[in-house]
């Protein structure tokens, strides 16, 4: 049971550090903590450009990218998520060079069916199998 969150704990391990090492104890227990808190290979992707990488990967899937289709999901994001977090999503998307399955985005989408940005109402996950 962790009763401190991890964006702290970079912060709790000054303590030991300083005790252990001083001045120089304390920095090093800083870094390195903050180092092992933001380990970019459990990086997560947020919802909405879980959703953002399924649909590019829905118009790559026939060869033929149409300028039609592209327009469609940029307007479905820009009403859905507003035209800020939209360009927001649409930037992170394009930065983001990860290559994920198909099956890591279902599993994402699946963990958050309950989650009211998707506001599906029924169950359509329920008979998706990875």
């Amino acid at each position: 049971m962790v009763f401190l969150p991890e964006k702290y704990w970079s912060y709790f391990a000054i303590i030991p550090g300083w005790f252990l090492g001083g001045f120089i104890g304390a920095a090093a227990s800083f870094l390195l903590t903050r180092e092992i808190v933001n380990d970019p290979s459990k990086s997560k992707i947020s919802l909405e450009l879980a959703l953002l990488k399924l649909s590019s990967y829905l118009i790559k899937a026939d060869g033929k990218i149409t300028q039609d289709e592209l327009n469609r999901v940029r307007d479905y994001f820009k009403s859905k998520y507003g035209i800020r977090k939209s360009e927001k999503l649409f930037r992170q998307h394009k930065e983001d060079k990860k290559v994920y399955s198909i099956e890591e985005l279902v599993k994402i989408l699946k963990d958050n069916q309950n989650n009211p940005i998707l506001n599906l109402g029924d169950s359509r996950w329920d008979s998706m199998v990875i």
